[in-house]
């Protein structure tokens, strides 16, 4: 028989043995959570830049105010597309008119498309000729089609923003080899690269095609169904998939609730 102090040294041996043994696969469990999400979706989010919700987040002095209406004309690139990010944040009317024109003479089509993104945050509808002329007249497919969807999501103008996405739908504008051509050039930067390929022809088809989805109406659906007789096949069985979303969509809101 063992002796009583060697049966508790065993006793207690068994419990640290049992316990490491629950806590491993919970450890494991807890790592593999942690993990970093390496899939194609995951990747994709972190090229979108963070736009804060539509409040007043901070205040500022009128001094920091006019130091950033300033540096969003003239200061560095990364400076001017901090700054009209800050501006949103602050959210003063006073700031729209330097936005606009920012937005249409900034020489970067990045810091373009961030300041597209923020007055679309920002609501107020003085922006939207300036934004219809950067649909229009943007020397860039990828602004353009950006400007169109926030136009369309942000402004209720869809009616206005409808052409324009139904042209990158169907692919016109822009030419495939050309893009080719800028992606593979060896002194392009890596944190470019990243964008443009973010905006490649169909990828931007896509985006375009989101936004067409996100507007819906009878007009959207004609132009899909146009859409539909494209000479490209991947265009062709995109807008039929999304005319057949839209019209089940407008079925399902059309259905009266169920009976209780």
């Amino acid at each position: 028989m063992l002796k009583r102090g060697r049966v508790s040294w065993v006793i207690l041996l068994g419990v640290v043995v049992v316990g490491v043994a629950l806590m491993v696969p919970a450890r494991a469990a807890a790592l593999g959570s942690a993990k970093p999400d390496t899939s194609m979706a995951a990747r994709e989010s972190t090229r979108v830049r963070s736009i804060p919700l539509p409040v007043p987040v901070r205040k500022v002095s009128e001094e920091e105010f006019q130091r950033l209406l300033k540096t969003v004309k003239e200061g560095g690139e990364y400076s001017r597309s901090h700054s009209a990010l800050e501006l949103t944040r602050i959210r003063d009317p006073r700031a729209i008119p330097t936005l606009c024109e920012a937005m249409r003479t900034d020489s970067v089509s990045l810091v373009r498309s961030d300041i597209m993104s923020d007055l679309g945050v920002f609501g107020d509808r003085r922006a939207v000729p300036a934004l219809v002329e950067a649909m229009r007249e943007d020397s860039h497919i990828g602004n353009r089609c950006l400007a169109a969807s926030v136009l369309a999501r942000d402004f209720g103008e869809k009616g206005v923003a409808t052409p324009t996405l139904l042209d990158i739908v169907m692919k016109k504008g822009f030419e495939k080899e050309d893009w080719e051509k800028v992606l593979d050039r060896p002194d392009l930067p890596d944190s470019l690269r990243i964008r443009l390929v973010g905006e490649y022809p169909h990828r931007l088809m896509w985006s375009a095609l989101r936004a067409l989805e996100e507007a819906g109406g009878e007009e959207v659906i004609a132009g899909l169904e146009r859409a539909q007789q494209s000479e490209g096949k991947e265009v062709r069985e995109a807008a039929k998939a999304a005319v057949e979303r839209l019209r089940a969509r407008e079925k399902a809101n059309c259905e009266p609730p169920p009976a209780r």
